[in-house]
């Protein structure tokens, strides 16, 4: 029998909150990025891109993450996809879908953030007390 034992139901909850705020953002970025593109009309091949690439970005660290950064890295996670798709196909590379794209350089975007973006607000949930960023800073109690 599966079960969520101690602090582990708080890890799913957040990520899964923080993987919907990601491509809450991401879906706002390729919408607004398709209807400004193609003068007022969507296409919704770029929107699913914009969305799929802020899930790719957000899920690395999706527990780890405060709405806002979780927001930020969907957008720019979706900004990532829509520029890198047509720079495939500028390339040459044979990507009909956009999966090369949006995998490859949003998986890299997404594999950087945990390491770079500060989790202090979740230093309390035991899998994350040696995951605190390269911004953390130590405190003055950890110099000793």
């Amino acid at each position: 029998m599966f079960q969520v034992s101690g602090a582990k139901w708080q890890y799913a909850a957040r990520a899964a909150v923080m993987t919907m705020m990601g491509s809450f953002g991401g879906g706002c970025f390729g919408l607004i990025f398709t209807l400004v593109k193609n003068k007022g009309r969507a296409d919704v091949m770029e929107l699913i891109n914009g969305i799929l690439g802020s899930l790719v970005s957000v899920t690395a660290g999706c527990f780890l993450y405060r709405a806002w950064e979780a927001l930020l890295i969907g957008v720019i996670g979706a900004a990532i996809a829509s520029a890198t798709t047509p720079l495939f196909d500028k390339l040459r590379i044979d990507d009909p879908v956009g999966a090369s794209a949006v995998h490859g350089a949003c998986g890299v975007w997404g594999e950087l953030m945990p390491l770079t973006i500060n989790q202090g607000s979740v230093s309390s949930l035991e899998a994350s007390e040696y995951r605190a960023g390269l911004n953390r800073l130590p405190h003055s109690d950890e110099l000793v």
